[in-house]
């Protein structure tokens, strides 16, 4: 269980804490819907048209809620997967996290739920130890930083690199190093200068 299962897990644990009976949220599409029932494995919803329910599961609600804490971001139909009735699912998880999400709909009619928020990467890995890649992965990281300078003085390692963020599922942002060079070129050091030459 990451992080992100962890804080889903919570949050949909304190909405359920919450709500009540004939609570009623609006679908992806702007429709109405009640939930006129729940349960520890399952939410009853009723559309405000039909009179039949639906049920969503709680665990499937919880998966849904922890990808879209990681990615930020979601489209109607990245939701199918966790539920049948994604555009409810939509409007449910747009509810359990209403100070902080919205839903959109681009030209071509397509809606998407995202999160307000900053995206975190962890920098200063130009040379980690293996204490430090497990403490950022502990951390859920998504994304680490490094600079074009240090990885081309990587040479074979740098596959080795690579796949170990590939492993973790980590994404890798490139620095270009400018700054570091501009320093090194100041305090005299020739490696940095040697290195810019480089073709």
């Amino acid at each position: 269980m990451n992080s992100f299962d962890i804080k889903a897990k919570e949050m949909e644990r304190r909405f359920f804490r919450k709500i009540n009976k004939g609570t009623y949220f609006l679908t992806g599409g702007g429709k109405q819907n009640d939930i006129v029932d729940f349960s520890n494995k399952t939410v009853s919803i009723r559309s405000k048209k039909n009179k039949s329910s639906f049920s969503i599961s709680r665990e499937k609600l919880k998966s849904a809620l922890s990808f879209l804490l990681k990615k930020k971001t979601a489209t109607h139909k990245e939701l199918e997967k966790f539920a049948n009735f994604n555009s409810a699912l939509m409007g449910l998880l747009r509810l359990i996290l209403i100070d902080i999400a919205k839903i959109s709909k681009n030209a071509l009619g397509l809606m998407r739920i995202t999160i307000k928020g900053v995206r975190f990467f962890f920098s200063g890995l130009d040379k980690p130890t293996n204490q430090d890649f497990e403490a950022i992965t502990r951390n859920g990281a998504m994304f680490v930083l490094n600079t074009y300078y240090w990885l081309r003085e990587k040479g074979t390692k740098l596959d080795e690199w690579m796949q170990k963020l590939e492993k973790n599922n980590i994404k890798l942002l490139v620095d270009s190093g400018a700054f570091s060079l501009f320093n090194a070129q100041k305090k005299g050091s020739r490696w940095l200068v040697k290195m810019s030459m480089k073709k």
